[in-house]
């Protein structure tokens, strides 16, 4: 006779489950902050070096690269034709890292170029331009996944931008909404960078426009893109 589920005697009880469930989370989230400061390791031990094989100093946003050359494209510097490059993958002021290097670390993880590359800019970026939330990653208080979605919106701010961030969020990183972060940035962005602020603020005013269509037979033709609330007064 079928009695359904047996009950054994030798089962772990439910607080022993929750224990063992609780202490494989904490184990897989240690995990992952292990792997995303081994990316920020490899990734220091191949910044930006000269003819010499000496470490420079060059950072993002220093115009000045590899072999003294004068260079225009931030986002790229090549160390020599056909050689390897040192590429910008955090914001202003973080250091220049090894592109080789990179593909180096990318295979090793056995992760998809775009998302080694990915991982190894919000590495550099935390741990270069966001310290203070580096140090909570680093003692469990701060989820990776947390960490990087600040450092992709910090990527464009200026370094004291990335600072005025990074002490602000610091105690509140392991909870503060996205929507909170974005705010933050943007008051950065205004603060310490206004000029570009209010460029891009000139850019998306140009992008928007309201029209109506009086060929349309059947229906009045309405269409645009506006931010925010327009007040319009008039007679049809």
């Amino acid at each position: 006779m079928d009695r359904g589920p047996q009950q054994h005697t030798n089962s772990p009880s439910r607080a022993a489950l929750l224990d063992a469930a609780g202490e494989a989370m904490r184990a897989q989230r240690a995990a992952e902050a292990a792997a995303f400061f081994a990316a920020a390791d490899y990734a220091d031990a191949h910044l930006d070096v000269l003819r010499g094989g000496s470490p420079s100093n060059a950072v993002v946003g220093d115009p000045i690269g590899p072999l003294g050359m004068w260079v225009d494209d931030e986002e790229s510097l090549a160390a020599a034709p056909g050689g390897d490059r040192w590429l910008a993958y955090g914001g202003p002021g973080a250091p220049l890292v090894s592109e080789f290097a990179v593909l180096e670390l990318v295979t090793a993880m056995g992760l998809s170029q775009d998302a080694g590359r990915a991982l190894v800019g919000d590495a550099i970026e935390v741990r270069h331009r966001l310290p203070l939330i580096a140090g909570r990653v680093a003692a469990g208080g701060v989820q990776v996944w947390r960490a990087r979605r600040i450092a992709r919106a910090t990527r464009t701010l200026t370094f004291e931008g990335a600072g005025f961030v990074d002490r602000n969020l610091a105690r509140v990183a392991h909870s503060i909404s996205g929507a909170g972060i974005d705010r933050l940035v943007a008051e950065a962005s205004a603060r310490f960078d206004p000029e570009t602020t209010e460029a891009d603020r000139a850019d998306a005013d140009a992008g928007r426009f309201f029209s109506i269509d009086f060929r349309a037979r059947e229906a009045l033709g309405v269409h645009g893109q506006v931010g925010g609330t327009v007040p319009v007064s008039g007679e049809l």
